[in-house]
C-alpha cells in the first residue's frame, strides 16, 4: 500500500482490489462480504489517510476506487456527473477552463472527488460542496442510494460521510455548472496556484494540512497573557505588512517568523525523519525513505500534546 502514500517504508495489505467501474466495485464488495467476516475498507488515492504499518486494516479487504474516473459534462443541461476516483485538480482545471465558476480555487488540492466530498475540501474561497447537487453512494448493506446536498449537512471540513454515513462509499456526484466571466475565473485560478505554491508544500513527502483550520497560528488552547500578546502582535504584523507590500518574500519571512516563534514557545522540535514545513506550521515533511507511518502518527500526537490545538485533525489515521 505504500506505493500510494508519501512513505517508502513497505506496508503490505492482505488483499487489495482495484475495480475499474462502479459495477465491479459493487460486485467485489458483495463477494468479499459473502465469503469473509471482516470489514471492507474503501480508499481513493490515500492523499488524506495514514495507515500504521501494524494496522488491523492490513488483515482486512481493501478496495481502492481511484480507477473510477467517468466524467460527463452536459453543457446544455448545465450539470456534470463524475465518479469518485477522478482527481480533484484535473476536475477543477477542466471546468475552470470551460469558464464554469466555483471550481478554480480547488485546483491544487491533491485528492479525489469522493474524498474531497467526504471532508468538504476547499481553498481560496471555494468548497467542493458549493456547486454540488447530489451524491450517489453505496450504503453498508451494499445498496446504491442518492442523497441531496441539503441532507449532507456540509460544514467546515465536514460532511455526514465522516460519521453517520462513515460506513458508506461515495460512488459518484452531480454538480451544477454556472458560466462565469472567463477572465475572472482564469485570474483566480492562477492566483490560487501561485498562492498555494507560496503557502503550501507540493505533494510527495507530506499529507498537506494536518489540522482542519484556516489559520493554525490562532488555534492553540494554551492560555498565557504574554503568549497572547506576542501572538496577536505577530498576526497583526503579518496582515499589515502583507497588505502593504504584497510581495512573496514578505509572506515567506513573516510565515517563518510565526512558525519559529510557535516552535520555540511550545518546545516543538524536528527529528531525523520528520520536520515541520517552512511554509506552514500545519504541514509535516517526511525527510527519509525509511520513515515509518507510526513515526508520523507519533509526531502528530506529540505536536498536538504540546500545541494543544482547538481544531480537529484533518488527516484520517488508521492505527
Amino acid at each position: 500500500m505504500s506505493r500510494y502514500t508519501p512513505f517508502d517504508y513497505p506496508v503490505i495489505s492482505k488483499l487489495i482490489i482495484y475495480p475499474k467501474t462502479i459495477e465491479q466495485t459493487i460486485c467485489a464488495a458483495k463477494i468479499v462480504k459473502e465469503y469473509t467476516d471482516g470489514k471492507i475498507y474503501f480508499f481513493g488515492n490515500f492523499s488524506n489517510s495514514i495507515i500504521h504499518e501494524k494496522s488491523k486494516i492490513l488483515n482486512q479487504s481493501v478496495i481502492i476506487t481511484k480507477n473510477l474516473k467517468k466524467f460527463n459534462i452536459f453543457e446544455k443541461e448545465k450539470f456534470c456527473e463524475i465518479e469518485s476516483g477522478y482527481p480533484l485538480p484535473k476536475f477543477s482545471n477542466i471546468l475552470s477552463n470551460k469558464s464554469f465558476e466555483g471550481f478554480s480555487g480547488l485546483l491544487g488540492i491533491p485528492g479525489s472527488i469522493g474524498g474531497s466530498i467526504c471532508m468538504n475540501a476547499g481553498s481560496f474561497g471555494h468548497e467542493i460542496s458549493d456547486k454540488l447537487i447530489s451524491v450517489n453512494y453505496l450504503d453498508q448493506n451494499l445498496k446504491i442510494k442518492t442523497i441531496e446536498k441539503k441532507n449532507i449537512n456540509f460544514d467546515w471540513r465536514y460532511s455526514i460521510f465522516q460519521d453517520r454515513l462513515s460506513q458508506s462509499l461515495i460512488l459518484s456526484a452531480k454538480f451544477r455548472l454556472d458560466v462565469g466571466n472567463k477572465k475572472k475565473i482564469q485570474k483566480h485560478k492562477f492566483y490560487s496556484q501561485k498562492a498555494r505554491s507560496i503557502t503550501q508544500e507540493k505533494a510527495g513527502n507530506n499529507y498537506g494540512s494536518v489540522f482542519a483550520t484556516k489559520w493554525i497560528y490562532n488555534e492553540s488552547n494554551y492560555k498565557n497573557y504574554i503568549y497572547e500578546i506576542i501572538k496577536k502582535f505577530l498576526n497583526l504584523l503579518y496582515v499589515i505588512l502583507l497588505s502593504a507590500m504584497k510581495l512573496e518574500f514578505t509572506r515567506t519571512f513573516l510565515t517563518k517568523l510565526l512558525i519559529n516563534f510557535n516552535k520555540k514557545y511550545f518546545g516543538i522540535t524536528d527529528n531525523k525523519n520528520i520536520k515541520i514545513s517552512n511554509k506552514s506550521l500545519n504541514c509535516f515533511l517526511i525527510k527519509t525513505k525509511d520513515t515509518k507511518p507510526s513515526e508520523y502518527i507519533n509526531f502528530i500526537s506529540s505536536f498536538k500534546k504540546k500545541f494543544n490545538p482547538k481544531c480537529k485533525i484533518e488527516i484520517r489515521i488508521y492505527d
